[in-house]
């Protein structure tokens, strides 16, 4: 009996060891299949990665960064209930990273209808780019901020008598003097998609084009010869030169429109300066903003915004309104409109936003601590808030309150080391709610491997044609709305086709390519 009992001992301590190594083997196995995932996903074919991933799982379910990566290959593909699927089984086993957990929360958050409903944002004064600071670039009385897409944005220096153009980190790209002649009292600034920019002269009663490098290379509006008779309401004053012109907006069809303060006035120039039309008739004419083909005109003396058509026919009359208690406007002066479409206010020196579609009045935050007197507030390339603080000779920054305390998401896309020692990061800055943050350089970056910066980095930017495809709903209730239609496409052709593709696509039994790409205006436009 005793060799029967030593042979089964023999065999359950036999048998331990290789189980162990049956383990080993396949975890070992699991993570060479991550690692072709990695360098799959790295050179951009992401199904390619889905399936190494799940093959690693499938191999060893316990294998938690073949979980990880999983979510982030789905996600990339496109498979945002999936990647989310992932990411919570990696979250249920209690091996989720804070980071990662923040990353699943972000992305449920955009995945539902959070980011589309209405929020109202209350912004408060982040930094200040004081025209007095010793060791920044000294300039007096901004009146006009205008912001570009890249993130930079100029400033129209009435006191200094030139136009400045800084990043998205308030540092100082190019100061704009005009020339051997100079400025005088620059009242506005309004960039060109050629490079060139035009600058209403409040002192020299014109408006000047100047290249990049600050020389006038045209100018028009001290002379005014046309024959017109101007626009209703008022008449006969066409012919009359500008005096003491103030802000400028162009309405998209190759126009530009001014506010002809001396002469209580707008007035529509072409690009080279030819008199188009002129509304008389106006109560201290300052701020001006177009959209969807209407012109929206501050009347600082009738305390009022005039709403006209872009042939200068009015259309209606944004009056007072209550703002806890108070009447607003009374003395409106910059306007301009934000991204989702709400008209800005500078309002004797407060921060006004007005509701187009709900006709009511709303306090876009409070710059008193920070401003003497703001005189034009407008909305950035990413989100914030730019005020021009004319009497504290000021450019003042406002941020949503949220926006600062729930940071940024930076996602590192792709590693390509094909040409160590030199690695090329594909990364993107975005907002919580999916934006990307435009205008960085290289200072807001630091790099590290192993918690060591890696030394000297460079910033490639690389900015994305748009290629879009309008999809149009051929329904009965899409017809009635056909007037807005058009507007909406007439305006998506003007933003894109800049530096992109557009189409047109209508949804109805059949899909039909109503407008290919390279269409004209008129015919993009038709096909909604």
């Amino acid at each position: 009996m005793k060799p029967s009992r030593i042979a089964v001992l023999l065999c359950i301590v036999l048998t331990t060891p290789l189980t162990a190594q049956g383990i080993a083997l396949a975890a070992a196995r699991s993570e060479t299949e991550v690692r072709w995932g990695v360098l799959a996903w790295h050179r951009g074919m992401f199904n390619d990665a889905v399936l190494a991933f799940e093959k690693a799982i499938g191999i060893d379910p316990s294998n938690t960064r073949a979980l990880d990566w999983l979510g982030r290959a789905l996600l990339k593909s496109g498979y945002v209930p999936e990647a989310l699927e992932a990411w919570d089984r990696l979250a249920a086993s209690g091996k989720a990273t804070p980071l990662l957990a923040d990353q699943l929360q972000l992305v449920r958050a955009r995945a539902g209808i959070a980011p589309d409903i209405p929020v109202e944002r209350t912004y408060v004064v982040s930094v200040s780019l004081d025209g007095a600071a010793r060791g920044g670039h000294a300039f007096k009385r901004p009146t006009a901020v205008r912001p570009l897409a890249d993130g930079t944005f100029f400033v129209a220096a009435f006191g200094s008598n030139e136009v400045l153009h800084y990043d998205a980190n308030n540092r100082l790209l190019a100061a704009l003097r005009g020339g051997p002649g100079g400025l005088d009292r620059p009242f506005d600034v309004l960039p060109a998609t050629d490079g060139t920019c035009f600058v209403s002269e409040y002192g020299a009663n014109r408006i000047v084009r100047l290249n990049a490098r600050g020389d006038r290379v045209a100018e028009f509006g001290a002379n005014i010869t046309a024959s017109g008779t101007g626009a209703s309401p008022g008449a006969g004053r066409a012919s009359a030169s500008l005096l003491g012109p103030q802000y400028l907006a162009a309405d998209g069809r190759g126009r530009i429109w001014v506010t002809d303060w001396g002469n209580s006035r707008v007035v529509a120039f072409d690009l080279q300066g030819a008199f188009i039309l002129a509304v008389d008739g106006l109560a201290g004419p300052s701020g001006i903003a177009v959209r969807g083909g209407m012109v929206y005109v501050s009347e600082k003396g009738a305390g009022r915004i005039a709403v006209f058509d872009l042939s200068g026919n009015p259309l209606k009359t944004i009056e007072k309104g209550l703002l806890d208690g108070t009447v607003v406007p009374t003395s409106p002066e910059g306007l301009a409109f934000a991204a989702d479409g709400k008209l800005l206010v500078a309002d004797d020196g407060r921060l006004l936003v007005y509701d187009l579609e709900r006709e009511t009045w709303f306090k876009l935050g409070d710059a008193s601590s920070a401003a003497d007197r703001v005189v034009q507030v407008v909305q950035a390339a990413n989100g914030e808030i730019l005020a021009a603080d004319f009497d504290g000779s000021r450019i003042v920054l406002l941020a949503d309150t949220a926006s600062l305390y729930t940071g940024l998401w930076v996602r590192v896309d792709r590693v390509n080391a094909v040409k160590y020692p030199e690695v090329f990061l594909d990364v993107a800055v975005e907002t919580r709610a999916g934006k990307p943050v435009v205008g960085l350089s290289i200072d807001n970056f630091v790099v590290t491997e192993g918690r060591f910066s890696v030394g000297r980095t460079e910033l490639v930017r690389r900015t994305a044609a748009p290629d879009v495809a309008l999809l149009v709903e051929r329904s009965p209730a899409l017809e009635k709305e056909k007037a807005a239609a058009r507007r909406a496409a007439e305006e998506l052709h003007r933003l894109v086709t800049a530096d992109g593709r557009l189409s047109a696509v209508s949804a109805g039994e059949r899909a039909v390519r109503e407008a290919e790409y390279g269409e004209t205006r008129l015919r993009f436009v038709d096909a909604a």
